[in-house]
């Protein structure tokens, strides 16, 4: 019975408070709820016409947003299908195996490995990726915990030196909050999902071996619930009280999660704080609409009443802090709808009531804002910000008067926040890199998540940002650290490999910019922002070219200058090719017409590159992606707003082709072609309709057929590329949502090539070629940055089947020299039938193997690659064995 009142009481919180909440406001994304993607794409849009963005405005962080979202949610716009990733997956795998492997051959088993190394890049800027709070283990000084909204929850035990995560498995791996047990630390739970993203929450898990597992609690949500959680709090008296901050209200439990209840309004909440030394009183946050709110309880979370003097209108986001040198002041920094300062207000009687301390004026500044003189900013009106995307406080636990915020940079005020001072700044001194910005303030990445105090340690502030986690030392006023280190949290949208060199390769990401590796685990600074598209040239591979925010870099490592040539109207992830042919032609996107320079490689630093428009294959819309077909450089296709389209004449001119693809069930994602025939060509399709993930064309897009889309789990795939082998097998591997999946011409279905891969968004793949069988597979992953797994074009196969059990049989040797293929099996009891078909899915040979007859005999088959299904009763074993 308690539990059905409490499902009850979930449902109809969802349902009160998105029916509350009427308004659509761009900077809240999609946290609107009750509303579609599409409105607020078209609010953004009316309130930037006619405006020029600058930093720290929102217009990035929406960007990227945006460019995340739209496919996904094509066509109907419900946010809410973000939520299914999980879930489908989960239905796939129960059929198909999540664990289900290519063939028994271990040589052929995917095995993937970070390429993130164990320290930060190296340049000025450099970054691992947000970072969301700080959990400290309350006996052990030296272990802490981060996490990252896409990259789990991270974990050390020496301060920072070093870190490891247990995360990567889980269903939903980023996370909210840690609390920990105060005496048996080895129990914790962890608030799942983001409350600055899109990854919705499932509930509370718990751990009670340090974090190696993971179980659910009683507080479980499905996606359909549709909750985010922004913090989790534990009574420091009784650890099985604990309560959750969420988008529709406080869940409350006495039972360490075996039951809960939602005990305040149905609102917005951002944060919520234990007073100092008490059980009973407690502060929570929250907005609905416009109004901010501040309630206070007083009988441990049961009942709660609004403070006054907290502004009613024109507020975006509240966070709170106390301090345990005057357990009756709680202060609070409010975001105006501009996501700028509203103003810092203060309580000296324990949240009853408030007062403005602080707001932006003439000749106060907007610690919000990202000018370098914000007082300047302030007297030109410029109220905005980003307090939807970062905002922080926290008060010295032995000066009430001792306050730090954070927003794009931090401040600090010794006068109870009646005047401030920045203590860091985002393009601030980095003493590794001297004379790279002359700002007296030290150097931490732009925008602050979390700023703490370690409980061992009264003057020592921890900080979260976009780029990882700093130490500040005597409050933040001596010297900063980052102690980021090894944590692997890039949100990365691109990997590029060098053609010649397999140490070499590129990576974009958001927020950190493009990096480059020319030695395993060591990565250096490109640019800054967010990482887009780029190319390691064949014959220039001292030059890499890249795109960030629509705007196109060229760098010379070896003289590290770069240049920078920005241009108007650019997509923000622009496209970028080298020619495979032609070494110094150059092709970007990203425009409605194709470009093209042959200078970029040649011409000397800083010396501009001549472009040329070429044709336009879908006017008035951008270039999202186009390739050039590898054995006819004439032959490109380009993929625009739904529509494919082909051009014969190296972009001079285009064709629509799309012609049967299911454009108006899902929206078109990305293509690869054939390495050795321009007319096959291959497409992938985001969103969430199940019968619209991959399609073939084998006659340069006059038809289309759909390739198994029915084998795949129903998520949102984003890349494709085709295997180089140099046959007409048509290997191809695809990055989705969750996993990477193969498929060739000699099987059915695709399947699974994912062992030990994170459960993040691969966002691209791509290939080197380390011999003319063998390659290194490179996947670019939102949320936990680079990783690669060999493999090996002779033996990548196929199980087909449900369930393999011990019964398969073992195919030696592979490749067959002698003419003979050897049959263990592993039941002497066990009797299959075979057939083995060459790459044209031609019929060979056919028979029976029992414990009597154990060898194949292909002495007179042809040299090449065919494969072997096994199958007895309803299960189907298949692998590929080469003839030499």
């Amino acid at each position: 019975m308690k539990k059905a009142v409490l499902l009850m009481l979930v449902f109809i919180s969802v349902q009160v408070f998105g029916q509350d909440k009427k308004r659509v406001d761009w900077r809240e994304k999609s946290s609107n709820k009750k509303t579609t993607f599409y409105k607020v794409q078209d609010n953004f849009q009316q309130f930037w016409k006619g405006k020029t963005p600058k930093k720290g405005q929102g217009y990035k962080i929406f960007k990227r947003w945006e460019k995340q979202v739209e496919p996904r949610v094509f066509p109907s716009g419900n946010m809410a299908l973000l939520s299914n990733n999980y879930a489908n997956f989960l239905d796939w795998s129960k059929t198909h195996g999540e664990n289900q492997i290519l063939n028994r051959n271990s040589s052929s088993i995917s095995n993937w490995i970070s390429l993130n190394g164990t320290s930060l890049p190296s340049g000025y800027d450099a970054g691992s990726g947000r970072l969301n709070y700080i959990a400290f283990d309350p006996i052990d000084a030296q272990t802490i915990y981060v996490n990252a909204p896409d990259g789990g929850l991270w974990k050390t035990t020496n301060g920072g030196t070093s870190w490891t995560t247990n995360t990567d498995m889980l269903s939903v791996i980023g996370s909210a909050g840690l609390v920990i047990h105060p005496t048996t630390t080895s129990t914790m739970y962890l608030a799942t999902g983001d409350r600055a993203s899109d990854r919705r929450s499932i509930g509370v898990l718990k751990t009670t071996d340090g974090g190696t597992t993971w179980s659910p609690t009683g507080l479980t949500w499905t996606a359909s619930d549709n909750y985010r959680i922004s913090k989790i709090i534990m009574d420091p008296s009784a650890s099985g009280t604990m309560m959750v901050t969420t988008d529709g209200g406080v869940f409350r439990t006495t039972d360490s999660w075996a039951t809960s209840t939602v005990t305040s309004n149905l609102e917005l909440f951002s944060d919520i704080e234990f007073k100092p030394g008490s059980s009973n009183t407690v502060y929570a946050a929250s907005t609905d609409g416009s109004a901010g709110y501040i309630y206070t309880s007083t009988d441990n979370g049961v009942n709660w009443t609004a403070a006054s003097g907290i502004p009613t209108s024109d507020v975006s986001r509240i966070e709170m802090a106390v301090t345990a040198a005057n357990p009756s002041v709680v202060y609070a920094i409010i975001g105006n709808s501009d996501r700028g300062l509203k103003g810092v207000y203060k309580s000296t009687n324990s949240g009853s009531s408030f007062s403005l301390i602080y707001q932006t004026s003439a000749t106060n500044p907007n610690i919000l804002h990202a000018d370098a003189d914000p007082l300047v900013a302030a007297a030109a009106g410029k109220n905005g910000g980003q307090a939807d995307h970062d905002l922080a406080i926290a008060v010295s636990p032995t000066d009430e008067d001792f306050i730090t915020i954070g927003g794009i940079n931090q401040w600090q005020s010794d006068d109870g926040g009646v005047s401030w001072y920045r203590i860091t700044y985002w393009l601030g001194e980095n003493t590794d890199y001297p004379g790279s910005n002359t700002e007296p303030e030290p150097y931490i990445h732009a925008d602050i998540q979390y700023i703490a105090y370690s409980p061992h340690d009264d003057t020592t502030l921890y900080t979260t940002c976009d780029g990882g986690i700093s130490k500040g030392i005597n409050d933040g006023l001596s010297t900063w650290e980052d102690i980021t280190n090894n944590i692997s949290v890039g949100q990365q949208t691109n990997i590029a490999v060098s053609p010649t060199d397999v140490n070499t390769y590129f990576a974009g990401l958001q927020d950190i910019g493009s990096l480059i590796s020319t030695s395993p685990g060591n990565w250096s600074v490109l640019g800054g922002g967010d990482g887009e598209d780029g190319f390691i040239a064949r014959t220039h591979p001292m030059i890499l070219s890249s795109t960030t925010n629509g705007e196109f870099t060229r760098r010379n490592t070896n003289t590290g200058v770069d240049s920078y040539y920005p241009s108007t109207n650019g997509e923000w992830f622009s496209p970028i090719h080298q020619d495979p042919i032609l070494d110094d032609l150059v092709y970007l996107g990203g425009r409605p017409a194709l470009y093209k320079s042959t200078d970029i490689l040649t011409n000397a630093d800083n010396v501009n590159p001549t472009w040329t428009a070429l044709g336009t294959p879908n006017p008035g819309n951008n270039i999202l992606r186009f390739e050039v077909a590898p054995s006819n450089n004439q032959i490109m296709y380009a993929i625009t707003d739904n529509k494919i389209s082909k051009s014969t004449n190296a972009g001079t001119s285009w064709a629509d082709v799309t012609g049967s693809l299911p454009v108006g069930a899902a929206k078109l994602k990305n293509l690869t072609i054939s390495s050795v025939d321009a007319n096959k060509v291959w497409v992938v399709f985001s969103g969430y309709d199940a019968t619209s993930k991959v399609y073939k064309s084998t006659d340069g897009g006059a038809t289309w057929s759909d390739l198994a889309s029915n084998t795949l789990p129903n998520l949102p795939i984003n890349t494709i590329v085709y295997i180089n082998s140099g046959t007409q097998d048509d290997g191809l591997f695809i990055g989705a949502d969750i996993g990477v999946y193969y498929i060739d011409n000699a099987q059915g279905s695709w399947t699974s090539y994912a062992t030990n891969l994170p459960r993040n968004a691969v966002q691209d793949l791509e290939i080197f070629y380390t011999s003319a069988t063998t390659g290194k597979l490179r996947a670019a992953t939102y949320g936990r940055g680079s990783w690669e797994t060999d493999f090996d074009f002779n033996v990548l196969g196929v199980n087909d089947v449900t369930m393999l059990d011990s019964e398969v049989p073992v195919f030696y040797p592979n490749p067959v020299k002698e003419g003979y293929l050897n049959v263990k099996l592993k039941n002497t009891n066990s009797q299959f039938d075979f057939v083995i078909y060459n790459e044209l899915g031609q019929k060979i040979t056919s028979g029976k193997v029992d414990s009597d007859n154990t060898i194949i005999d292909l002495k007179n088959k042809a040299s090449g690659i065919y494969v072997i299904r096994i199958q007895e009763d309803n299960k189907v074993y298949s692998q590929k064995i080469l003839i030499e």
